[in-house]
């Protein structure tokens, strides 16, 4: 391409990202921003539009971090709700997680907290069945008990 396509592409290219920043459509920016063209068409373009539409990409930069920070703070309460036996609370955090926006530590955190999660539903259960049978064996001599006091 030579410069005047370079800078012609470049306007179209900032003119878009604007358009986008407006809609507030982050996750089509960061389409955009993931291109390698992008950088070099916006880096090459001494054009304010283009240095407009690089701070709109820097922008939903850091609206991807605070995604996949929010995704690492709902992993880590989850962690915390499932050692606490509050398997409820572990499976909504663990249904807000947006999988677009898992880095690599978090994905694996991730399987980790489903395992635990799986493991502690079976505790659980395991549980209910012991009290279950608890209550199915000791009812008799309490009801007997309680005739017996009335």
């Amino acid at each position: 391409m030579t410069s005047n396509e370079d800078r012609t592409a470049a306007i179209a290219l900032s003119r878009r990202i604007l358009a986008l920043a407006r809609q507030h459509d982050h996750a089509a920016l960061l389409a955009i921003d993931s291109d390698p063209e992008t950088g070099r068409l916006l880096g090459s373009s001494d054009e304010e539009l283009a240095k407009a539409a690089s701070v709109h990409l820097r922008g939903a930069r850091a609206w991807r971090r605070k995604k996949e920070d929010a995704n690492l703070r709902r992993l880590e309460e989850a962690r915390t709700a499932i050692d606490g036996f509050d398997i409820a609370r572990a499976k909504s955090l663990l249904l807000r997680i947006e999988d677009d926006y898992l880095t690599s530590e978090s994905s694996s955190l991730r399987d980790g907290v489903l395992l635990d999660l799986e493991a502690r539903s079976m505790e659980s259960e395991s549980l209910q069945a012991s009290a279950d049978q608890i209550i199915v064996e000791h009812l008799p001599r309490w009801k007997r008990w309680l005739r017996r006091r009335g």
